[in-house]
Protein backbone atom coordinates (compact mmCIF):
# COMPACT_ATOMS: atom_id res chain seq x y z
CA UNK A 1 0.00 0.00 0.00
CA UNK A 2 1.61 3.16 -0.74
CA UNK A 3 1.63 5.88 1.86
CA UNK A 4 1.18 9.77 0.97
CA UNK A 5 2.66 11.76 3.64
CA UNK A 6 1.37 15.09 1.76
CA UNK A 7 -1.78 13.97 2.54
CA UNK A 8 -3.37 14.00 5.84
CA UNK A 9 -6.43 12.09 6.04
CA UNK A 10 -4.89 9.72 3.53
CA UNK A 11 -2.21 9.43 6.70
CA UNK A 12 -4.79 9.27 9.11
CA UNK A 13 -6.57 6.32 7.07
CA UNK A 14 -3.14 4.95 6.82
CA UNK A 15 -2.66 4.46 10.74
CA UNK A 16 -6.17 3.48 11.50
CA UNK A 17 -5.58 1.08 8.85
CA UNK A 18 -2.67 -0.28 10.55
CA UNK A 19 -4.14 0.36 14.64
CA UNK A 20 -2.28 3.24 14.97
CA UNK A 21 -4.12 6.12 16.76
CA UNK A 22 -2.90 9.66 15.03
CA UNK A 23 -4.05 12.74 17.61
CA UNK A 24 -2.72 16.00 17.61
CA UNK A 25 -1.58 18.09 20.61
CA UNK A 26 -5.09 19.36 21.15
CA UNK A 27 -6.81 16.14 20.74
CA UNK A 28 -4.38 14.50 23.87
CA UNK A 29 -7.17 14.31 25.87
CA UNK A 30 -9.16 11.90 23.93
CA UNK A 31 -6.33 9.27 23.95
CA UNK A 32 -7.69 8.21 27.65
CA UNK A 33 -3.73 7.88 28.52
CA UNK A 34 -3.47 7.83 32.60
CA UNK A 35 -0.14 8.23 32.51
CA UNK A 36 0.33 12.03 32.43
CA UNK A 37 4.26 12.08 32.81
CA UNK A 38 4.80 10.13 29.62
CA UNK A 39 2.79 12.77 27.63
CA UNK A 40 4.34 15.68 29.28
CA UNK A 41 7.73 14.25 28.31
CA UNK A 42 6.93 13.43 25.19
CA UNK A 43 5.28 17.19 24.29
CA UNK A 44 8.76 18.20 24.74
CA UNK A 45 9.13 17.18 21.22
CA UNK A 46 7.31 18.23 17.29
CA UNK A 47 5.54 14.90 17.99
CA UNK A 48 6.24 11.57 19.56
CA UNK A 49 5.09 7.94 19.11
CA UNK A 50 4.34 5.91 22.34
CA UNK A 51 2.91 2.30 22.75
CA UNK A 52 0.36 1.66 26.04
CA UNK A 53 -1.55 -1.95 26.67
CA UNK A 54 -0.88 -3.09 22.92
CA UNK A 55 -2.33 0.55 21.56
CA UNK A 56 0.05 2.75 19.27
CA UNK A 57 -0.20 6.70 19.19
CA UNK A 58 1.42 9.16 17.39
CA UNK A 59 1.25 12.35 18.32
CA UNK A 60 1.48 15.54 16.27
CA UNK A 61 2.19 19.18 17.45
CA UNK A 62 -0.38 20.87 15.45
CA UNK A 63 0.88 24.31 16.51
CA UNK A 64 3.95 23.77 14.48
CA UNK A 65 4.47 26.49 12.22
CA UNK A 66 4.37 24.94 9.05
CA UNK A 67 2.46 22.09 7.22
CA UNK A 68 5.58 20.34 5.78
CA UNK A 69 6.89 19.91 9.61
CA UNK A 70 4.16 19.02 10.68
CA UNK A 71 4.46 15.73 8.04
CA UNK A 72 8.05 15.02 8.30
CA UNK A 73 7.29 14.88 12.04
CA UNK A 74 3.91 12.78 10.97
CA UNK A 75 6.23 10.42 8.64
CA UNK A 76 9.19 10.40 11.55
CA UNK A 77 7.37 8.87 13.80
CA UNK A 78 5.78 6.24 11.68
CA UNK A 79 8.85 5.32 10.69
CA UNK A 80 9.42 4.72 14.40
CA UNK A 81 6.61 2.27 14.96
CA UNK A 82 7.07 0.56 11.02
CA UNK A 83 11.25 0.24 12.49
CA UNK A 84 10.00 -1.45 15.87
CA UNK A 85 11.22 0.90 17.95
CA UNK A 86 8.91 1.17 20.27
CA UNK A 87 10.21 -1.88 22.37
CA UNK A 88 9.28 -0.36 25.85
CA UNK A 89 5.58 -0.27 25.83
CA UNK A 90 5.58 2.41 29.28
CA UNK A 91 7.64 5.40 27.83
CA UNK A 92 7.58 7.37 24.44
CA UNK A 93 10.52 6.34 21.69
CA UNK A 94 14.00 6.32 23.46
CA UNK A 95 16.02 9.53 22.49
CA UNK A 96 18.77 7.37 21.23
CA UNK A 97 21.37 8.79 18.15
CA UNK A 98 20.81 5.25 16.03
CA UNK A 99 16.99 4.82 15.88
CA UNK A 100 16.44 8.92 15.30
CA UNK A 101 18.79 8.92 12.43
CA UNK A 102 16.82 5.59 11.25
CA UNK A 103 13.32 7.14 11.79
CA UNK A 104 14.88 10.83 9.81
CA UNK A 105 16.05 9.08 6.98
CA UNK A 106 12.81 6.95 6.83
CA UNK A 107 11.08 10.47 6.56
CA UNK A 108 13.00 12.15 4.34
CA UNK A 109 12.82 9.42 2.19
CA UNK A 110 9.12 9.45 2.34
CA UNK A 111 8.76 13.25 1.90
CA UNK A 112 10.88 13.20 -0.95
CA UNK A 113 9.42 10.16 -2.90
CA UNK A 114 6.17 11.40 -1.97
CA UNK A 115 5.61 7.39 -1.25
Amino acid sequence: MKINVWDTKAMKQYCEAHGIVLLTYSQMKESGIKDQEALKIGMQYRGFAMCVDDQKYIFIDDTAPTKEERYYTLAHELGHILMGHLSDPDHPSVRNADIEWEANTFSAIMLALRV
